[in-house]
């Protein structure tokens, strides 16, 4: 379980690293975690927290087979 929330949140700081390669800076930062049912409850409690930190933040849930490409 530790292992799975330790991803999601490695790859919403890798893409917002990778994001902003223009050098122009929002005032208010966005992004959207896409995750599968099973890990919905994890990733709502993440948006919560970024929330909290001000960083806009959206849960998407899909099934398992969309996002294995």
């Amino acid at each position: 379980m530790r292992t799975g929330r330790w991803m999601v949140l490695l790859a919403a700081l890798l893409s917002l690293c990778v994001a902003n390669t223009t050098g122009v800076y929002a005032k208010t930062l966005m992004f959207v975690l896409d995750t599968t049912a099973n890990r919905a409850t994890e990733v709502q409690a993440i948006v919560a927290q970024l929330g909290q930190a001000g960083i806009s933040a959206e849960a998407r849930v899909w099934a398992p087979s969309v996002l294995q490409a």
